[in-house]
């Protein structure tokens, strides 16, 4: 029912919005509902690590007191909506996508919890998702960044 809706307002006129609704599609594991989500959400901000603190899913340190070294928790706070979706996604990924499947299995070889590393994979996709939208740019999957020329490479 909603995907209907979401491709009846899409279709329309708004060719802006048409394109700009195309990008967070190419990402793997997101699909129509959250893609909505992720481009109300950056119209707030842009920026992946404010995204994640208003979401709820990013890792802050648990101090209080007597216990300074407590381990690091995601508080739920935030629209519920985009983050339920975030997390099927990254469940979508760590099953059906090779790279973020491989991540998974390191990680919980290094014994971190699974509950941990798909909270990882969550900050990933909400990375991603804001570059996407941010450059206007369909996702690549085998995409790898240079380093940046330094100035020392200038002079040779």
């Amino acid at each position: 029912m909603w995907e209907m809706r979401l491709r009846g307002f899409f279709a329309g006129p708004g060719a802006v919005v048409r394109c700009r609704f195309q990008y967070p599609l190419s990402i793997p594991g997101v699909g129509m509902l959250l893609a909505a989500h992720l481009l109300l959400l950056t119209q707030r901000s842009s920026d992946p690590r404010q995204l994640a603190a208003h979401l709820g899913i990013a890792p802050h340190e648990h101090r209080s007191g007597t216990s300074l070294h407590g381990l690091t928790q995601s508080r739920h706070f935030g629209p519920s909506a985009p983050r339920k979706l975030l997390y099927l996604a990254a469940c979508s990924v760590r099953t059906h996508n090779q790279r973020f499947r491989d991540y998974f299995l390191h990680k919980r070889a290094k014994g971190k919890a699974p509950r941990l590393v798909l909270n990882n994979i969550q900050n990933r996709l909400l990375k991603i998702a804001c570059a996407v939208l941010r450059d206007q740019q369909p996702f690549i999957p085998n995409y790898r960044s240079l380093p940046p020329l330094t100035q020392s490479s200038y002079s040779e």
